[in-house]
């Protein structure tokens, strides 16, 4: 069936695409013929001695050797002008008997015919009377089509129905008079029906004298003893009489049997001309599978279950696509971590950001990041939010973070989070899968087996990865190893095998979901030459082309689907997604590796963001494909069935179940999203955005995001806008995930939250409230109590956003009722406790000039020096500040009178909008 032959492709050339971007998982060496394995050449010669030769590899592509048969050309053949004749003989019923005589080494073989059936002389004719019979009643096989049955002698013997899900014949026509030694033998169309009659003749005790004539063909015959036995010809040995079929054989199409006349009547019970294709195959178990033919002529059968599954497992057999799944329930424990606390403590010990990763099994691992970035895939929905600038990261720092992990004894890697580069220290996830053999080992092996007269035949290792052995051709692997099943269940995967017509398993396969941070990559260790990176990016084309075949079967799959109305639609669909966005990512690659040599400066930025989008092909992209294309698991059910459903003028809201509320847990979201999975998630914890991905919508991902009332700027911010701000958003590249929502979701979306986006957030944006020119976000604070001529401005750009009683200090400082700086308590956005971001020169005074200004207020470990001494220190007119900690923190979404913030980023910087509980804002 197509999907059959798709899902292996797909198998393949998830390999394929491992082979040819090699160098991106190999650190960019200059050997494009790393990870190629070229098979040698073979031929037989004329003397069957088996000639080979070995292929090279050279910029990546296999050279094409010929074998020598020098010395092995066949000898003369003596037999050559010879002809042996046939020896025949006369049996004693006169049936002349032969056999064929054949040439060895130059001589003729004398054979001996044999008579065996024709060994006694023929009986006289018989005069054979029938005895009567009634017909059937009317009731009898009332819906279907009687069938007469005939003996040896052409005699009815009784009636068979035939039920008419096989035929439904219209009336037979009238027998004809035949002589008395022949009888009326039905013909029948290819329903089962008769069509006319011809005379044949009888068989009876010794047919073949009298001028009886043998008729060639199969002849079914039983003896006194009750033996029977299939001729060659209609006439048979004394003391044989011929009969329809074996008595112990079930008189019925469907038997698997192909009788007389079922070649027309029941062609199920017979082999097709084209291939031997059975209707049924025994598996090891005792049970039976269904065969069929398809309409190439090939041959189909189903799966043969596994016979020996671990314990606590069950295996899933999919009938249409050929293959067994095992799903293993239980998992033993995660792979043993690094003491926790221990690096924790480490890493915040050098400056780091430390944090859990959750892998797609449950499983935990320690990350430690570095640069003020974190390692988190979490996006940040909230538009208030000022849009984060992704750190600059020299090789000096890059090396400091590489001899940390190392220190903290875990593995060095570079992710890419939100558009940004961010070094970190991680414990590597157990990897799924199997490497290619390698070729010297492959080779060798082929060597051992033909010195022992034997050939290399495959087998399957203890991990259900392929291994070759040598062996005679008829041995197959029937099954894998026991514990390639369970090792597969222990990492939260599924083993996936499939097996031909003859039970041979010609794939095993361990399906997991992919997990996003299989894609950070190692330091680029050199860069390669030009011509190096334009021969991968031509390469990309080829590649280009093979997704884009991919995504339009597949695509074709998921439209004949959804013409029948199938939930695979949704599978097929989201496959196709994938191969699309694939191409895209893959055509990318290639404009960036031809950018960079026509630029003549190769970056290594650019080769790290290369290499991470070649990974995530690989790694997970075709990993998510196979998970969906091969998996019997429930999850795979669910997401196949996500479907965005319209009600009015928006879609339905997705119900809250252990299934599809992720809470705060961004890998959780970062995998339903990639597949289009309903699901609820809340970035900021209980405050801040709330998340939907409602389903698939034609090629469209549907996410709907909602600020809650209470979580955005009061009413009349904006003209004609009102809270709850949302938006609705229709994704079609969201099999890539969410890499930066600037660029991934928001150009997308439709709603209030986009206008709120448009004035307030991200680069799109306005930015935070301000005075332009003069002050945004938190300059604002020290700027706006500077003097009434400050004050006024900040009042006519910032009044909307301004909490009641700082709009009433400013516009006391503007009517000069008060000195400056004495009575601003608050920007027009939340700020934290501990915050300690970047500030304008222009709106701050230095450190060490005495003055305890309203930054090193609020930042007590600052400037320390200025704000250490008594209130003499602060220059005349301006009243003393408190530190941040005793001023009421006023956010922008609430009234005065309310304490609330955006929620907690988790990154390990206190940033503008976090609430003052957050990890990230606690001193020690």
């Amino acid at each position: 069936m197509h999907w059959c032959r798709l899902i292996v492709i797909a198998i393949a050339f998830s390999l394929l695409f491992s082979g040819m971007l090699v160098f991106a998982q190999e650190n960019v060496t200059t050997d494009l013929c790393a990870g190629v394995t070229c098979d040698p050449a073979t031929t037989t010669c004329p003397d069957s001695y088996v000639a080979s030769c070995t292929n090279t590899c050279s910029g990546g592509v296999c050279s094409a050797c010929v074998p020598s048969c020098s010395g092995h050309e066949a000898p003369p053949d003596p037999c050559t002008g010879i002809t042996c004749s046939p020896k025949t003989a006369t049996c004693p019923d006169s049936y002349v008997a032969s056999c064929s005589n054949t040439c060895s080494g130059g001589t003729c073989s004398t054979c001996t015919p044999s008579c065996a059936g024709h060994d006694a002389p023929p009986a006289a004719n018989v005069t054979i009377t029938c005895p009567p019979i009634s017909p059937p009643s009317a009731d009898y096989c009332h819906d279907g089509t009687a069938k007469e049955k005939y003996d040896a002698n052409g005699c009815v013997t009784g009636y068979e129905c035939i039920p008419p899900s096989i035929t439904a014949c219209p009336t037979p026509p009238a027998k004809p008079s035949c002589p008395a030694d022949a009888y009326p033998k039905p013909n029948y169309d290819s329903k089962g029906c008769i069509t006319d009659y011809r005379c044949e003749p009888s068989g009876g005790e010794g047919g073949g004298g009298g001028g009886t004539v043998c008729i060639p063909g199969l002849t079914r015959g039983t003896d006194a003893a009750g033996n029977c036995k299939e001729f060659p010809d209609s006439c048979l040995p004394p003391g044989w009489h011929r009969v329809d079929r074996c008595p112990d054989r079930s008189a019925a199409c469907g038997n698997n049997i192909c009788e007389s006349g079922e070649e027309n009547f029941c062609r199920r019970d017979c082999i097709s001309a084209r291939e031997a294709c059975p209707v049924t195959r025994t598996c090891a178990d005792g049970s039976r599978v269904m065969c069929r033919q398809n309409e190439d002529g090939s041959c189909f059968c189903e799966t043969c279950p596994i016979e020996s599954i671990p314990q606590g497992c069950r295996q899933v057999v999919d009938k249409e696509k050929g293959f067994v799944g095992v799903v293993c329930e239980s998992r033993s424990a995660c792979p043993p971590t690094p003491d926790i606390e221990d690096v924790k403590n480490r890493c915040e010990q050098n400056k780091g950001i430390f944090s859990l990763r959750k892998s797609p099994d449950g499983c935990e691992f320690p990350d430690c990041t570095f640069g003020g970035v974190s390692s988190s895939v979490v996006p940040v929905f909230n538009p208030l939010q000022e849009e984060k600038k992704c750190p600059a990261e020299t090789n000096e720092q890059r090396e400091a973070t590489r001899q940390s992990c190392e220190k903290l004894g875990l593995h060095f890697a570079i992710s890419v989070q939100g558009g940004c580069k961010v070094s970190k220290c991680s414990q590597k996830s157990q990897k799924l899968g199997c490497e290619p053999l390698p070729f010297e080992e492959r080779q060798g092996k082929e060597d051992v087996c033909r010195r022992q007269g034997l050939n290399v035949v495959n087998g399957f290792d203890e991990n259900g990865c392929p291994l070759i052995k040598c062996g005679e051709p008829s041995q197959c692997p029937r099954d894998v190893p026991p514990e390639a099943y369970q090792k597969c269940g222990n990492q939260g995967g599924e083993l996936v095998v499939r097996r031909d017509n003859q039970g041979c398993i010609t794939l095993s396969q361990c399906i997991v979901q992919g997990d996003s941070h299989e894609a950070d990559v190692d330091p680029i260790e050199r860069i390669p030459e030009p011509s190096e990176l334009l021969s991968m990016a031509f390469r990309m084309e080829e590649l280009k082309i093979e997704l884009d075949k991919l995504a339009k079967k597949t695509d074709d799959i998921a439209g004949y689907y959804a013409s029948t109305g199938s939930p695979d639609e949704g599978r097929y669909r989201r496959v196709s997604d994938m191969f699309d966005a694939a191409k895209d990512k893959v055509d990318e690659i290639k404009e960036k590796l031809r950018d960079a040599v026509q630029r003549g400066d190769v970056m290594e930025d650019d080769l790290i963001e290369v290499k991470r989008d070649v990974k995530y092909i690989k790694d997970v992209m075709m990993k998510d494909i196979l998970y969906l294309m091969l998996s019997s698991s429930d999850d795979v059910k669910n997401i196949k069935e996500s479907r965005a459903t319209k009600s009015g003028d928006r879609f339905e809201a997705v119900k809250a179940t252990d299934d599809t509320n992720c809470g705060s847990d961004g890998s959780c979201f970062d995998r339903g999203f990639r597949l289009c999975k309903k699901l609820i998630f809340y970035p900021e914890g209980s405050k801040g955005p709330k998340v939907e991905v409602q389903g698939l919508s034609g090629n469209a991902c549907i996410m709907y995001v909602v600020l809650p009332e209470g979580e955005g700027p009061p009413a009349g911010t904006l003209p004609g806008i009102s809270p709850p701000y949302d938006m609705t958003c229709k994704i079609e590249k969201y099999t890539l995930g969410v890499r930066n929502p600037e660029e991934d979701i928001f150009p997308y979306c439709e709603g209030s939250m986009v206008e709120l986006m448009k004035k307030f957030g991200g680069s799109g944006g306005q930015g935070p409230p301000g005075v332009p020119g003069k002050c945004s976000g938190d300059e604002c604070r020290d700027y706006c109590g500077r003097g009434p001529e400050e004050a006024k401005e900040c009042l006519e750009e910032l009044g909307p956003y301004l909490p009641p009683e700082a709009k009433q200090g400013l516009e006391q400082l503007a009517r000069g009722e008060q000195p400056g700086f004495g009575g601003f308590q608050g920007p027009p956005r939340e700020t934290v406790e501990g915050f300690e971001g970047p500030r304008s020169q222009s709106a701050t005074q230095p450190c060490g000039d005495r003055i305890c200004d309203d930054f090193e207020q609020r930042n007590p470990d600052a400037c320390p020096q200025d704000c250490q001494g008594s209130a003499a220190s602060v220059p005349a007119g301006i009243a003393p500040r408190q530190p941040i900690a005793a001023v009421q923190r006023v956010p922008l979404s609430q009234p005065a009178t309310q304490q609330a913030c955006s929620g907690c980023l988790n990154n390990g910087v206190c940033d503008p909008g976090e609430c003052s509980e957050c990890a990230d804002c606690l001193r020690g």
